[in-house]
């Protein structure tokens, strides 16, 4: 699919599905971001939480597999240039003797064959490739809090289950090797009434279930 095609709304709704899912680190940004920019981010993220076997919004499925559907197939329509081209060397297949020696004067035209090659260096890598099948939805398992299993929220969830720690306790634990922060995480859990928060210490905790 065409980026210049893309509707900005369906984009829009993809990436926030993405993102809600706790597991982009760091989030899409759509405001003030390019759409070819914001199509790429979430092309990577999406592909490496399914690699890594991250449950998948429906709504950001249906929308790669609508951006990347049979771009493998589609074959470039020949322009009108190049369909003068072509036929200019039809021509030549049977040259005329009078007129070999203006021919020989004049410029070689570019071939078809030869527009052909150069289009062929310009095409996309050969990863596209691997998205010529449709990404599937998994099954997963969810933990007590409705994370995956395995995921980085679901271990930070088991961190704070079995001891209080602060932000910065989390930031230097074994598995969080990018150091990273779980503050939107931490705040849906305290809206759902699943965490809570020393504010002396700052350290938090997760609420039984």
């Amino acid at each position: 699919m065409d980026v210049k095609t893309i509707s900005m709304n369906d984009l829009k709704e993809a990436v926030k599905a993405l993102n809600d899912t706790g597991e982009v680190d760091p989030k899409i940004k759509v405001v003030g971001t390019k759409k070819e920019i914001i199509v790429e981010q979430f092309t990577k993220a999406l592909e490496a939480l399914n690699e890594a076997g991250t449950e998948l919004p429906t709504v950001s499925i249906e929308f790669y597999n609508a951006l990347y559907e049979g771009e493998e197939e589609t074959e470039p329509k020949e322009t009108e240039e190049e369909e003068q081209n072509r036929m200019e060397d039809e021509r030549q297949e049977d040259p005329v003797d009078e007129d070999e020696k203006e021919k020989e004067t004049k410029p070689k035209k570019k071939t078809k064959a030869n527009k052909e090659k150069k289009k062929a260096d310009k095409k996309a890598p050969a990863k596209k490739e691997t998205r010529s099948d449709p990404v599937q939805r998994k099954d997963t398992k969810k933990d007590d809090y409705g994370f995956t299993v395995g995921s980085q929220n679901n271990l930070f969830c088991k961190a704070i289950k079995k001891k209080m720690m602060s932000m910065a306790d989390i930031k230097e634990i074994d598995w969080n090797e990018k150091s990273r922060t779980f503050y939107d995480t931490f705040n849906r859990l305290v809206e759902k009434g699943l965490a809570t928060k020393d504010e002396k210490t700052g350290k938090m905790k997760m609420i039984k279930k």
